[in-house]
């Protein structure tokens, strides 16, 4: 199994044991056992419910010494490689010394800096400016919790986004709060049950949070998800999907009554998937996609909310408009897409999206030849200027389009990116090399090869059609 691969192959949350009693593929737990073993598979994770078994097998001939002696020399291999046998231990004192180190701390803000993702800026309202509001509410039930997904360590601070702005604003302008209506009664993912609130007491949380904003000369709302609602689903009293991908709770209620105070406002949404944002996006002018931004989340937050930074995210993912709309994804077939009665069939936010404070032009690609064959290497370039008066990064985005192929290709992929920062007025050249593999897929023979024929390189900010430059080349 395991090939070139020279790492140790694990199998997550009883997924040996799932062989018997979910996919019904093994009679018995031994049998179980037996399959992942001459499968390669060297560890069980997390408990010992099967592989213990293996001694037995080994007695009884059903299971080779030799494949156990396999797996065994891969994990002291591993150790070997990591030095636990000189240094089994971590020194605490080293770590926490490292992990709270002024260098660290200020990298982990920079990378939380740049992975915010402007999705909307209606009237560039942002950056804002603490001169122009100087009574500032910082509102949602994501507004003071610490926000670090399911699966993550501790770090030694962490700084929430009421922290962040606080910090930011000081002496200059007033920071009002109110956590508004909860997301579910914990925060953090403990137990199997997800408790929601009480509504009564959340229409009360809501009519404080609103009565706060209303006082306010500039809104921020943290809002999305926790780690109850975005997490793993590893077994049937531990559930983690939700039918809907709607904002839970009563957090759409506070968007629309923020609305109707007409002040100035600014959403950041948090949580470990995409959800359908169009509540928000009608009613919020500023929209910014937070996901999980680690220890510095309120610091980054701030820089960027008042232009200390400009947003420089990309978005992994195209967000859906409703649950209706699954599946979205930028890389489908022609055909897949066609489109709904009474709806838009396009993503609300597409794969690759991001905006800045500043505004970039490209160029009409130009290629460094019109074919293209294999061992002869075709650079297509593109001029990118910053006609803002921000310095900001842009991300500039490589796309490919196979068409009459033998078999069904997808409308776009993505083959490169390249991520450039550029001072106001300045201008620089992209160049992306393409080679006969950046055309490849797999024929009706399953054979991974390209074809002849006329393909089409596309060039932007995003996937979105409207956003791309193309050129056509020919493959030989």
């Amino acid at each position: 199994m395991n090939g070139g691969f020279e790492g140790i192959t694990v199998a997550d949350y009883f997924a040996i044991r799932e062989l018997n009693d979910r996919h019904r593929m093994a009679r018995t737990l031994e049998e179980a056992a037996i399959y992942a073993i001459e499968a390669g598979v060297d560890m069980e994770m997390p408990d010992r419910e099967v592989y213990h078994l293996l001694t037995g097998l080994v007695r009884q001939g059903l299971v080779s010494e030799d494949l156990i002696d396999r797996s065994v020399r891969r994990v002291l291999h591993l150790k070997f490689e990591l030095g636990l046998f000189e240094n089994p231990f971590a020194d605490l004192e080293d770590a926490l010394y490292l992990t709270g180190h002024p260098d660290h701390v200020s990298f982990a803000r920079e990378v939380a800096e740049q992975s915010l993702t402007l999705l909307q800026n209606e009237g560039n309202l942002a950056p804002f400016t603490l001169s122009d509001h100087p009574v500032i509410a910082v509102i949602g039930p994501n507004a003071d919790k610490t926000l670090l997904g399911s699966y993550s360590g501790v770090p030694n601070n962490y700084v929430t986004v009421l922290d962040g702005i606080r910090k930011y604003a000081g002496d200059h302008a007033t920071i009002l709060y109110a956590e508004g209506p909860k997301i579910t009664q914990r925060d953090y993912a403990e137990g199997s049950d997800v408790p929601l609130p009480d509504p009564d007491e959340d229409r009360q949380r809501l009519r404080h949070a609103v009565e706060t904003a209303a006082q306010a000369d500039l809104v921020i709302l943290a809002l999305g998800g926790n780690e109850q609602t975005g997490r793993e689903a590893w077994a049937p009293h531990h559930l983690g999907d939700r039918a809907s991908l709607r904002l839970l709770g009563m957090q759409e209620d506070l968007v629309d009554a923020i609305a109707e105070l007409d002040v100035p406002a600014a959403a950041f949404i948090f949580g470990s998937r995409p959800l359908a944002l169009g509540n928000v996006a009608d009613n919020i002018p500023v929209v910014f996609q937070a996901w999980y931004l680690g220890q510095e989340t309120g610091n980054a937050i701030a820089n960027v909310l008042f232009g200390e930074v400009s947003p420089s995210g990309r978005l992994p993912v195209s967000m859906p408009r409703s649950v209706g709309h699954l599946p979205v994804f930028y890389n489908h077939k022609a055909i897949a897409r066609r489109g709904y009665l009474f709806d838009d069939v396009s993503p609300l936010f597409p794969f690759g999206h991001g905006l800045s404070y500043t505004s970039f032009t490209y160029s009409e690609p130009v290629l460094s030849a019109d074919s293209l064959k294999t061992g002869e290497p075709v650079e297509v370039s593109v001029q990118v200027k910053n006609e803002g008066n921000r310095a900001s990064h842009e991300v500039v985005q490589l796309y490919i389009a196979n068409h009459y192929r033998s078999v069904t290709r997808p409308v776009r992929e993505l083959k490169d990116f390249r991520k450039i920062y550029l001072e106001p007025g300045e201008e620089k050249n992209v160049t992306f090399t393409l080679t006969t593999d950046t055309f490849a897929f797999y024929n009706r023979d399953m054979i991974l090869t390209h074809e002849p024929g006329e393909s089409v390189v596309m060039i932007g900010p995003s996937s979105r059609e409207g956003d791309l430059k193309k050129v056509l080349l020919h493959l030989l």
